[in-house]
């Protein structure tokens, strides 16, 4: 699959990273307790050492407020996906076990502070698609949230991953649609996580570095990655 940010998003966004690791091969089915540990560690993490009065006020997420109301829209409408995380956190009320890919990407974005997601890229390629596409949207796009009987318009202005003509999530990775979401059943995945230009460039390699060899300790499968960014152009992810 090819990754591709159009060119608004970077004058929107500027200094903007996307880190990506994809790798085949994987077995989501089975248990995995060093997983589970990652994720209780990092909540427990950030339980104990949390001292800010809000989430907002943590300055990785008080950027993605801004990046999201530079797009017109209301960052504590469309709170960033690290935002809703930490919330949970710190609020006490914990995360759910959704599935071992899912909670492992969890772990990681709280270690960091950053948004991550994932896709699965057998069904993302479904019909011959072979683009996933980084955009601010025209508005009238259609998407279907996750358990939800109806698609809906997406307004002009959000950003956008689409495929096709369906954006699989609004707002970065804010909300994802049914199409490439994570499940017992896959086994070729694209990991991702965002970080905005107030994030240090250190920890965008170390997030790509903790997905890799989290896949590799996990998951025992080999992963590549890549942290596209303006200057670095377009990237394929051959898995």
């Amino acid at each position: 699959m090819r990754f591709v940010v159009d060119d608004d998003v970077w004058r929107r966004f500027p200094g903007l990273r996307i880190v990506l690791v994809w790798a085949a091969q994987i077995d989501n089915r089975a248990e995995r307790p060093g997983v589970a540990r990652e994720l209780d560690r990092a909540i427990n993490t950030l339980q104990t050492d949390w001292s800010l009065p809000n989430p907002q006020s943590h300055p990785h997420i008080a950027a993605w407020r801004e990046a999201i109301r530079s797009t017109g829209f209301s960052g504590k409408k469309f709170p960033s996906s690290i935002e809703a995380l930490t919330r949970r956190v710190v609020g006490g009320k914990g995360l759910g076990s959704i599935n071992p890919l899912v909670d492992f990407y969890n772990a990681v974005s709280l270690t960091h502070l950053v948004p991550a997601g994932g896709w699965d890229l057998d069904t993302l390629a479904a019909d011959n698609q072979a683009e996933l596409r980084l955009c601010l949207a025209a508005g009238g796009e259609r998407f279907r949230a996750l358990g939800a009987d109806e698609a809906v318009a997406v307004e002009r202005g959000e950003a956008a991953y689409v495929v096709g003509d369906q954006v699989v999530t609004r707002h970065f990775v804010w909300r994802q649609s049914d199409l490439g979401k994570l499940t017992p059943e896959t086994r070729r995945a694209l990991l991702i996580s965002e970080c905005l230009q107030e994030v240090p460039e250190s920890i965008a390699q170390e997030v790509a570095g903790a997905l890799a060899d989290g896949l590799a300790r996990h998951f025992g499968v080999g992963a590549q990655t890549a942290v596209v960014s303006e200057s670095s152009g377009d990237q394929e992810c051959p898995c």
